[in-house]
């Protein structure tokens, strides 16, 4: 992932007090390209191969915005990182959006996302989740989305 993203991500993230102090990392890919890219490079497209999965592929062509998530090794965080993402419909653009997760060596986390959209302009939304836990860790994952009622047309 080398290119610049098209816009600027529209989340906010609610993580405790913890999650900072432990020294985790949670942030947009623009910079996760500039002050972390050795583990995006490490880790970006790791679980999700989008070289052989077409729908993949897709998204990181596409993809406008992305949140990068690093728990180091040996870190297990009580509280939840929650965090929500916008899709604006008062125009008609397409949402591609990419997140990575990285769980060092026995780290342990949950990870709780909320997607939303205003506006009822017709939009796709392409959303992936890349989760790469390394040996020991676990992480918890759940997702609730609440996108616009329009459909393009198929």
């Amino acid at each position: 992932m080398t290119r610049p993203l098209q816009k600027r991500a529209a989340f906010s993230i609610e993580a405790g007090a913890e999650f900072w102090a432990k020294g985790c990392v949670a942030c947009d890919c623009e910079t996760a390209l500039a002050e972390h890219v050795d583990l995006l490079e490490k880790h970006f497209g790791r679980a999700a191969n989008f070289k052989e999965n077409r729908l993949l592929g897709e998204n990181v062509a596409k993809m406008e915005q992305g949140l990068f998530v690093y728990v180091p090794d040996n870190v297990a965080l009580a509280e939840p990182l929650t965090v929500t993402y916008l899709q604006d419909s008062q125009k008609q653009e397409d949402f591609a959006l990419h997140v990575l997760l990285v769980a060092g060596k026995n780290a342990a986390f949950s990870y709780f996302e909320k997607v939303a959209s205003r506006g009822d302009k017709e939009a796709t939304a392409n959303l992936v989740v890349e989760i790469c836990a390394l040996a020991g860790s676990r992480v918890k994952y759940a997702a609730i989305d609440r996108l616009g009622k329009k459909r393009p047309p198929t």
